[in-house]
């Protein structure tokens, strides 16, 4: 039945008249990033398509079904050959597989960047170079194109971080008679969610309250979900929840520190609250993938590194409450230069 409806959408994709498509990676980037360039399209009466792939946009955002300007596909191949088939089209893309590799020649593409992170990571690097421009969004990742991926200037647009208010504006202070840890686990290598365990939980709740927040990609590992659902059942009090909420800053609002392994969302924390991210790491892998998706001026200025343990977290903690005005100096100063 699906091969059905993407062979319709195929049609209906193909035979529009537009200039512009937008391909948005997920539901979470349209409410990002898109929702603002379909306004600014319409304000400006471009003609344009949004495409999306498995995520049915209609549903969730309640879109009507007159809104031609949106086609769903859930093949990939499908997906491809309507990429290959369309042809002199400015393409604004949030996944970096999308490039001119499987596109007409005759389109233009521009990498929209949705990171705070490195772009030398193998998915990026092998991709970004088949874009005709990239957005960027901050000093490292020019440096990284410039002097990593040896990216030619000329295809470079300085681009406003979609979280730049959020990194900037000042955070009220919250009166609470407990601090809250955040815990955010990657969905690649030794994830945090496969070390922690209710013991370790468990010594936590003695003192802090715990915001647990998955990695959304953690819905296709059957294992780790049961192991949620243990721990969901195991402390169901008012200092324990786990967050799935698409948007992380209602729990970077809400929490004092941050523990993970190598989630991007350390970026986001440290620069909005000017406190260090805490990374617990076992493996040599673990170390690698910290490096793949931080620099080394990101390690330097936000990160206290230490082999993943209960003790070794409460030893970070009480060395970010001993120098909190030092921190808050060190990473203030580190943000204004990156932007």
């Amino acid at each position: 039945m699906k091969i059905l409806y993407d062979l319709i959408n195929l049609y209906k994709a193909l035979s529009k008249n537009y200039d512009v498509i937008l391909f948005s990676e997920n539901s979470i980037l349209y409410k990002k990033i898109f929702r603002n360039f379909e306004i600014f399209l319409k304000e400006n009466k471009v003609k344009y398509l949004l495409i999306t792939f498995n995520d049915n946009l209609k549903i969730k955002y309640n879109l009507i079904d007159n809104h031609s300007f949106y086609i769903n596909f859930n093949n990939l191949d499908f997906l491809k050959i309507f990429f290959k088939n369309i042809k002199k089209k400015l393409i604004i893309s949030s996944t970096p597989k999308f490039n001119k590799k499987i596109s007409h020649k005759s389109n233009y593409l521009i990498y929209l960047q949705h990171s705070l992170g490195r772009l030398t990571n193998k998915y990026l690097s092998n991709n970004l170079r088949h874009f005709d421009k990239i957005t960027i969004v901050n000093k490292d990742q020019l440096y990284d194109c410039i002097n990593q991926l040896k990216i030619n200037k000329k295809k470079l647009l300085n681009y406003k971080y979609h979280n730049h208010n959020f990194l900037i504006q000042k955070k009220k202070k919250l009166n609470k008679l407990r601090k809250t840890i955040l815990i955010a686990s990657s969905f690649y290598g030794n994830h945090l969610l496969s070390l922690i365990d209710s013991i370790f939980i468990e010594k936590l709740l003695t003192k802090y309250k715990i915001i647990l927040r998955p990695h959304p990609e953690i819905t296709k590992n059957f294992e780790m979900l049961q192991k949620l659902e243990i721990l969901k059942k195991k402390f169901t009090k008012n200092n324990f929840s786990i967050s799935w909420s698409p948007s992380n800053e209602k729990d970077i609002l809400e929490a004092d520190y941050l523990v993970t392994d190598f989630s991007g969302i350390g970026i986001t924390f440290s620069l909005s609250k000017a406190t260090p991210t805490i990374f617990l790491l076992k493996s040599r892998l673990d170390y690698k993938n910290l490096e793949e998706s931080y620099s080394t001026q990101y390690i330097k200025n936000i990160a206290i590194i230490d082999s993943f343990s209960f003790e070794n977290l409460i030893k970070s903690i009480e060395i970010i409450n001993k120098k909190k005005k030092y921190f808050k100096e060190k990473i203030n100063k580190f943000k204004f230069n990156q932007f």
